[in-house]
């Protein structure tokens, strides 16, 4: 029985982890698709301000063709560590574990930062990621 309710709550984990990588790599394209011909060449995954001052996300706002580029980079590593978390060589899914909770703490920190008063509800959204993320790291970090 306690096997089989560890193993739901990994299944439940690893579900949140996968939506939550799937849904940010998908986010980094569409900037990248919509901003790639924009005039002022940014992009900003994440942003407020009164438009004059401008409260953007560390890492993850992109300038000009070359930041569009790394934006790319960013979404394919990002699913690169997804798989990589899957691997059966523990090595390898350290890695991929430990670069998806680093991605899901960048979201969740810029979260805070760019929107310190919880506009758009991002900030309980990201924290609820980031435990899944942290979650799914301790479940699957000893696994055999």
């Amino acid at each position: 029985m306690k096997s089989q309710i560890f193993h739901i709550y990994s299944l439940i984990l690893t579900i949140c982890a996968w939506l939550f990588v799937i849904a940010t790599s998908l986010a980094l394209i569409l900037v990248v698709v919509i901003g790639w011909n924009r005039p002022d060449g940014v992009a900003r995954i994440m942003a407020t301000g009164d438009g004059v001052n401008i409260r953007s996300a560390w890492g993850l706002t992109y300038i000009g063709r070359v930041g569009h580029l790394i934006a790319i980079f960013q979404a394919i590593l990002v699913v690169v560590a997804l798989w990589a978390s899957t691997s059966h060589l523990s090595s390898i899914r350290h890695i991929g574990l430990i670069a998806l909770a680093i991605w899901a703490g960048l979201w969740t920190l810029n979260a805070f930062y760019v929107f310190p008063d919880g506009e758009f509800g991002l900030v309980p959204v990201t924290i609820f990621f980031f435990i899944c993320t942290l979650g799914r790291t301790i479940a699957c970090w000893s696994v055999s």
